[in-house]
């Protein structure tokens, strides 16, 4: 009985283009990719959904710099930067960033 929720069995690429097609209009978008980062297409669907910030979780900090550096050069703006380090004694360090749109 549960009617706020809705589940889309897809890529993330093509789960929002269907949520766009909607006309689905979120003020805040939360990507949390895989290690190899997302998908330019994901971008451009979302960017094109006009949300006012995305917030990127990221377990690669190499993909995360490599995907803020194709938004900023789409416009949007880094706001800032939060690395954890959630597996003490070890290199793998999380990242979450704030993007305005």
């Amino acid at each position: 009985n549960i009617d706020n929720a809705k589940f889309i069995c897809a890529d993330a690429p093509k789960g929002a283009e269907i949520l766009k097609s909607e006309g689905i209009k979120p003020d805040v978008i939360i990507l949390d990719p895989p290690r190899k980062g997302c998908a330019p297409s994901l971008f451009d669907t979302v960017c094109q959904m006009n949300p006012k910030r995305i917030v990127y979780v990221s377990c690669d900090s190499s993909t995360l710099a490599r995907d803020l550096k194709y938004l900023t050069e789409h416009g949007a703006k880094v706001e800032f930067i939060q690395p954890f380090d959630m597996f003490p004694h070890t290199y793998h360090v999380e990242d979450v960033a704030v993007i305005s749109v």
